[in-house]
């Protein structure tokens, strides 16, 4: 019978096999570590995604960078119901026109959106267009500053 480190398994997981009687498949056992890996690293995207962020560290790292872009990815009608002093609005649907703003790729680029989702895609679309200084800093569901 093939064991399992009981690191591996859940505890309650590991006992139930055990006490089944039934050979395992090492085969299976090599997919159920994988998915639990693969949730593992769910989580941890999951956590960024609901307030893992803090918008405020992210706002003191942006204002001791020289020629920072405070990038706001937020629609244009959020934006204009408040933002933050100084921060540009690109919304995420027109990403593709920041070369139009930020030309230089080596720009440090602050991004933020509403919960940090839109500003999680719009920082992996930054890299991919070739900026090299991209910051996801979250969202402004837990900004406290004053919105302009």
């Amino acid at each position: 019978m093939y064991e399992m480190q009981s690191s591996d398994i859940a505890p309650g997981r590991m006992q139930r096999i055990k006490s089944s009687g039934r050979d395992a498949n090492p085969a299976a056992w090599t997919r159920i570590i994988s998915y639990k890996l693969i949730l593992k690293e769910e989580r941890k995207m999951l956590f960024n995604l609901f307030g893992g962020k803090d918008i405020n560290k992210g706002l003191e790292a942006y204002k001791a960078e020289d020629n920072a872009v405070l990038l706001d990815v937020r629609t244009k009608e959020e934006y204009n119901q408040f933002h933050i002093k100084g921060s540009v609005n690109i919304p995420l649907q027109n990403l593709e026109r920041v070369g139009e703003l930020i030309e230089d790729k080596s720009t440090p680029i602050f991004v933020h959106c509403q919960s940090g989702a839109r500003s999680a895609r719009a920082a992996h679309m930054l890299k991919n267009f070739g900026y090299r200084r991209v910051s996801d800093i979250g969202g402004l569901n837990t900004y406290n500053g004053r919105p302009q």
